[in-house]
């Protein structure tokens, strides 16, 4: 396996972390049944903003490693090469 293609699936990770967190903020804010179900929505906020920050800053440094490029139009033929 090769370095990009690790980078590849360490972005998909936190890509999907930032939705998930993104998307938990979303219902917190547009459905007051959310908030009913937490007796700490402010932390619970706090928590989403966190795990979304971080999510966003690893994805950063990802793309200043590698430029973004699909993981399908990865070539693993040419994997080992040299």
């Amino acid at each position: 396996m090769s370095a990009v293609s690790i980078l590849n699936a360490v972005r998909q990770r936190f890509k999907a972390e930032e939705s998930t967190a993104a998307a938990t903020l979303e219902l917190y804010v547009n459905k007051a049944a959310a908030i009913a179900d937490h007796s700490d929505i402010i932390g619970e906020v706090e928590k989403q903003i966190r795990i979304l920050t971080e999510a966003r800053e690893c994805l950063a440094v990802i793309e200043s490693v590698i430029p973004s490029t699909p993981p399908q139009a990865i070539d693993s033929s040419t994997e080992g090469e040299a």
